[in-house]
């Protein structure tokens, strides 16, 4: 009977309303869980997890589909060596260590950093070439005609990547040029807000759970930032990402390790925990586009009433969404087609169309000193237009009105800023180390000639050895020399301050490549207006194509003089040098501090000239 009461209770408790709330939830977790995953029956090429949409690598795909011929395998040898062999052998079957998921998405650990032996490397590089230099009766005028390393370094980083400035310090030299530039508020109700939308993207602080609410808070915000700025007109503007691109050294500089390739199938899938892997990867961004138009196209806008228009550019193709007296159309915009690979370049088509749309005050929003740049160069060839720049975050946003900027550079230098700052350090292009913006444009403001210059890099794809010939003067007085050859200003600083190799002008040979990868940079910004830029192939303007990989071309000549690279260096540690036995006496060379040659009588050098293998941190060679 005690029995019978205590299981009646227990039944009573089980129909208690918060044991029943609880259980639902549990099956509407359940569910909810299951409807985020991918469904494993559709036919697809690539193995892709269930629960998360991750994409397998080539790794991890081959051990998966492998792993039970493995197991077998294994397993076959485990019975041979343990069973039918006569050796006493008790240990375990070995694990095969095969790779899943799990190794793929877990995250990487740190790595040591391996910058200072490259540092160390170049600094002693560097000093034994010029001991050589001296001992061997070569011009070191000619020795410093080449970089001395495999990398420009006045243009690249310890990493072989670009050197980078703060582009941001050039907009703030411009915005000092006329206070009126700022402006709490546009002119007008009639206007297009055209927005960066990875940046918009980036800029969300809590990334919502699924990726339908993703694509509803960027939707609902585009439209209350419309509606603020009183702007019938929304575009959203992405880049697209192909496998050859200029962009990809700054890219992969950017790039988070780990970094995954996503699967998005669904509305109700879970936004990756690792957002920032996620974005990291250029195919997952752009499938991201397709994801949000598709969502978008299908959702009621909801506009407070007031008709909007949400142009939506994905892939190479843009689309209309347009709420007009509650009745949602989609339709293609065919004049926006186009082959940019920027969302740089295309704000600008954008700002294009909008303006034959007779929307004359067009707000850009962007991040971007680019996208700053390339607006004022070219917004003349929108008359009419009141053209605004808006950047920044929070207490730090503030609104440009571009056309104060452009009146008081005046027109050709605002029609130079696109040329000077491709060549002073962009997305895709170097800057020279230590120069900053600045200084850049204090030196060109001053000079019609350099201003013509300017004006004239990126006209044409291919090099305008006149133009480079100008340049070139310009770039030995950013280092303050007053000579027309690179090569002969490399050497003046040398003789004079000697602190490092980044700190001297580059080679001609280096500063010939940089010029090509600025004039090509420059050319496509110049071209922003147009649908089809029709931009060559980058292999030879300064990069080079490499197994598939588009690389950066530092120089075309060796890194020094074949005489240097192959210079012998003797290893006696007896006797005077001056026998058969040693190296650098039989070759008819006299050593050097290279040698490790004791009591040398081979015309060695003394001491005091340069000593290699004992500079100190702070040596002068230290680069």
């Amino acid at each position: 009977m005690m029995a019978g009461m205590q299981h009646e209770e227990r039944g009573h408790k089980e129909l208690d309303a918060t044991r029943i709330a609880k259980d639902n939830a549990a099956v509407i977790s359940l569910v909810s869980a299951v409807e985020s995953m991918i469904n494993p029956f559709l036919p697809r090429e690539d193995l892709v997890c269930i629960s998360s949409g991750v994409v397998a690598t080539k790794t991890v795909r081959d051990d998966i589909q492998s792993a039970c011929d493995k197991g077998e395998t294994a397993l076959k040898i485990f019975i041979q060596d343990r069973v039918q062999s006569s050796k006493t052998d008790f240990s375990p079957i070995k694990s095969l260590k095969l790779t899943t998921f799990w190794d793929q998405m877990k995250k990487s650990s740190k790595t040591k950093d391996g910058n200072q032996v490259i540092l160390k490397n170049d600094r002693r590089l560097f000093a034994r070439l010029l001991v050589i230099s001296q001992s061997r009766s070569v011009n070191l005028k000619e020795i410093l005609t080449y970089s001395l390393s495999n990398i420009s370094s006045p243009l690249a980083s310890t990493d072989d990547s670009l050197a980078k400035t703060n582009k941001a310090a050039l907009l703030a030299c411009l915005e000092s040029k006329n206070n009126d530039c700022h402006v709490n508020k546009t002119v007008g109700d009639n206007g297009a807000l055209l927005i960066d939308g990875m940046a918009l993207i980036r800029s969300l602080k809590n990334i919502p759970d699924t990726f339908g609410e993703l694509a509803d808070d960027l939707l609902q915000l585009m439209i209350k930032m419309g509606r603020k700025f009183s702007c019938p007109r929304v575009d959203f503007v992405i880049d697209r990402y192909p496998a050859v691109s200029i962009k990809n050294a700054e890219r992969s500089r950017r790039a988070v390790a780990g970094q995954q390739l996503l699967q998005i199938y669904s509305i109700k899938q879970k936004t990756p925990s690792q957002w920032t892997k996620f974005l990291a990867s250029g195919e997952n961004k752009e499938a991201l586009t397709d994801f949000l138009f598709e969502t978008w196209r299908t959702v009621p806008l909801q506009a407070a009433g007031k008709d909007i228009a949400i142009f939506v550019a994905h892939r190479h193709v843009c689309h209309q969404l347009t709420l007009k007296d509650g009745i949602m159309s989609v339709k293609e915009v065919e004049s926006l087609t186009c082959d940019h690979e920027e969302a740089d370049t295309r704000l600008l088509l954008h700002a294009k169309h909008a303006w034959s749309e007779l929307y004359y005050k067009i707000i850009i929003q962007s991040p971007d000193t680019d996208v700053a740049i390339i607006s004022l160069a070219i917004m003349a060839k929108l008359p009419s237009a009141k053209m605004y720049f808006l950047t920044g975050t929070k207490d730090r946003q503030r609104m440009l009105y571009l056309q104060a900027i452009g009146y008081a550079l005046g027109p050709s230098l605002t029609e130079a800023l696109i040329g000077l700052h491709t060549f002073t350090g962009c997305d895709s292009t170097s800057s020279f180390y230590g120069k900053g913006k600045e200084k850049p444009l204090n030196i060109v403001s001053g000079n019609a000639e350099y201003i013509s210059a300017f004006v004239a890099l990126g006209r044409q794809f291919e090099m305008d050895s006149t133009t480079f010939v100008t340049i070139e003067r310009f770039v030995c007085e950013l280092y303050g020399e007053k000579v027309s050859d690179v090569n002969l200003a490399r050497y003046n600083r040398f003789c004079v301050q000697a602190s490092s190799e980044q700190a001297l002008p580059p080679t001609k040979d280096a500063l010939t490549e940089h010029f090509k990868r600025a004039n090509y940079q420059a050319a496509i910004h110049r071209r922003a207006l147009d649908p089809f830029i029709n931009a060559p192939s980058p292999d030879g303007f300064g990069w080079i194509v490499k197994d598939g990989d588009l690389i950066i071309s530092w120089m075309t000549k060796d890194p020094a003089p074949q005489q240097i690279l192959g210079s012998l260096h003797c290893g006696c540690k007896s006797g005077t040098c001056t026998g058969g036995r040693c190296s650098c006496h039989k070759a008819g060379l006299a050593c050097t501090d290279l040698c490790k040659c004791v009591n040398c009588d081979n015309v060695r050098l003394t001491e005091d000239i340069v000593s290699c293998e004992s500079d100190s941190e702070d040596s002068d060679f230290d680069i």
